[in-house]
């Protein structure tokens, strides 16, 4: 015990002492530009030292007056010296930021285009788009795991009521509010014994569901006709507790409510809310509770996709020092690892997309796009797809279907970016000048069986999309095309066929296996639909929890498809022959190009008059 209270006997004063070496050592301005060393990002392990959380060796020191003689006296940093440890770092990485950017750093991120609509233009393959809400199912939950839920909070003089002992929702029709109730002797929900010494008329903002175990009893059921319940949604609070509950029913709502909880709440109210409820149990000494707790939090955190705000920050280490303290280490130590990795995203990273094609990809030589096979070229377009690919997060997804916002997100406006250029660039190729049209006839077979090869193969519905537009486009498709063109794109036009929700794309990407690259712009119409329903329920109070569960299941087509990556090696020459695609001409160009190739009826009443 000795040699364990030694190695959690780091103290405040050690780190106020790195504090003061960072603040004295690397953020001074009395040092000559010349003598100063070079700068370099600060990590933020130090300010929970790890040694603290592992086995690793550690001589034990002599007692000393000041140090409290048991771990229950261990002194705690205050939360004025971890603000400023927090403060230090963040500002010596700011200033590495700001220098690099001075310097012509690459850290720099390129700025998204502005009111260039990216997204919009990727969408335009969709555009006879119409949402099936049929094509999603409910969360639902089986009443073997679930048990039947008490009825909601009834209303009363437009506020909101406790449930009364003994009552559950059996049946909630629509918007009716129409509510059966069971008879009294009925098994009663957790959540309404832990109320029952509440009045009728209590009002349901005095209930702290974050206090409660469990929170089902306050949730909207419907009830199937197979006895199972599908969860429509409830209170805030009791969704957050919910999420952090220790039955395994909530598995799949809870992978639903990480993907999609910020389309109702922030994260950093979401945090602050979590912590609450964990201090809570903790204090209790409910371990079960706020164990689920935790590693909800934790979860949270590894997907967090932006920094933390600082009174999260303060609050999080606190809590990892009164874990330590308690000597419950191995959750203090998950704690710590994922708030350690998120303070550790403050420094400065190479935000920038780099080019698709690298310098060793040139090359001397002249390609063209029938100088090498259907199946090689697809390929490559898929590796290059693929790298742009997964770097989308689908956050950035439902970020932008709720706010139309492309510059926060950056990843995704890029991806779609590449998609378009891929399709200009397919363009430009086939309406090149200085091309006979036996040329450009062979020119336009190589594209088909492009395509066939990247679905056929590859997977790659982004790509084969890209190129399916571009030869749909009208300056393409308004050529006289022979047969034989015109009946290989039989297949490609019937599987983006708008009919039953695009139902022919939705079945053949179902029938793909990772790895595979879908085209995600018609997720986004669904998003975008989805986001058009009500936010709450009839009460006017209630999250509308299917409206997030229909979100979930349109991102998780996407997260499915990130679970591989393709394993191909990059080829020089095609990869010159892509330039990046980069080399296309504008609309205004290929349209020139058309009419030259063939001169539109106006041109040609002109000259024979």
């Amino acid at each position: 015990m000795a040699q364990l209270r030694g190695k959690l006997r780091w103290s405040h004063s050690n780190s106020r002492h790195s504090k003061s070496k960072s603040s004295s050592s690397l953020l001074s301005d009395s040092q000559n530009e010349g003598d100063r060393p070079p700068m370099v990002p600060v990590r933020l392990d130090s300010i929970i030292p790890r040694g603290a959380l592992h086995n690793e060796a550690a001589p034990p020191k002599p007692p000393r007056s000041d140090r409290p003689a048991s771990m229950d006296q261990l002194p705690q940093p205050t939360s004025n010296e971890v603000v400023s440890a927090i403060r230090a770092v963040r500002r010596y990485n700011e200033d590495l930021m700001k220098g690099q950017a001075e310097t012509g750093g690459e850290e720099k991120a390129p700025p998204i285009p502005l009111k260039k609509k990216t997204v919009m233009l990727y969408k335009e393959i969709v555009k006879g788009y119409h949402f099936d809400d049929t094509l999603m199912q409910p969360l639902y939950i089986p009443m073997a795991e679930c048990g039947p839920p008490a009825l909601p909070p009834k209303k009363r003089k437009s506020r909101r009521q406790v449930p009364s002992v003994g009552r559950r929702r059996d049946e909630h029709s629509g918007g009716s509010g129409v509510d059966k109730r069971s008879s009294s002797d009925d098994q009663r929900s957790s959540v309404a014994s832990s109320v029952e010494d509440l009045a009728d008329d209590t009002d349901a903002e005095d209930i702290n569901y974050l206090e409660l175990e469990d929170t089902s009893g306050s949730l909207i059921f419907h009830k199937e006709e197979d006895g199972g319940y599908t969860l429509r949604g409830g209170p805030l609070d009791a969704l957050i507790a919910y999420a952090a509950s220790t039955t395994s029913a909530v598995k799949q709502f809870t992978e639903a409510f990480l993907l999609t909880y910020y389309t109702f709440i922030t994260p950093e109210k979401l945090i602050s809310k979590l912590l609450s409820r964990l201090y809570h149990f903790y204090k209790q000494g409910n371990k079960p509770v706020w164990t689920a707790t935790i590693s909800l939090l934790v979860r949270l955190l590894n997907n967090l996709n932006q920094p933390l705000v600082q009174e999260a920050e303060v609050r999080l280490i606190e809590m990892v020092h009164q874990m330590l303290s308690d000597g419950n280490l191995k959750f203090a130590q998950l704690l710590r690892n994922a708030l350690v990795t998120k303070l550790n995203q403050l420094i400065p990273v190479n935000t920038k997309t780099a080019p698709l094609v690298g310098p060793g990809f040139k090359s001397n030589r002249k390609f063209a796009v029938t100088d090498f096979s259907p199946e090689e070229i697809a390929r490559q377009m898929t590796v290059l797809d693929n790298e742009l690919f997964q770097k989308v997060d689908v956050s950035e997804m439902l970020y932008w279907a709720k706010e139309q916002n492309e510059e926060k997100s950056p990843m995704l406006t890029h991806f779609t970016m590449h998609f378009n250029n891929v399709s200009q660039w397919t363009k430009t190729r086939i309406l090149e000048r200085g091309v006979d049209m036996r040329v450009r006839v062979k020119v336009v077979i190589h594209f088909v069986g492009i395509m066939k090869a990247l679905r056929d193969i590859f997977n790659n519905f982004n790509s084969y999309l890209a190129i399916l537009s571009a030869i749909e486009s009208s300056p393409v498709s308004r050529l006289d095309w022979p047969d034989r063109v015109i009946k290989s794109l039989e297949e490609p036009r019937a599987l983006i066929d708008n009919k039953g929700s695009f139902k022919n794309y939705r079945e053949a990407f179902a029938r793909a296996k990772p790895p595979c690259i879908p085209y995600i712009g018609l997720y986004l119409q669904d998003l975008t639909f989805i986001e058009m329903q009500p936010k709450l329920l009839e009460d006017g109070v209630s999250v509308n929890f299917t409206k997030r569960w229909k979100q979930f299941k349109s991102v998780d087509h996407i997260r499915f498809a990130q679970t591989k990556q393709y394993n191909f090696d990059p080829n020089p020459d095609i990869l010159s022959l892509f330039s990046n695609f980069e080399d296309f001409a504008s609309d205004e160009e290929l349209w020139t190009f058309s009419n030259e190739i063939k001169p539109s009826a106006r041109a040609q009443r002109v000259v024979h008059s």
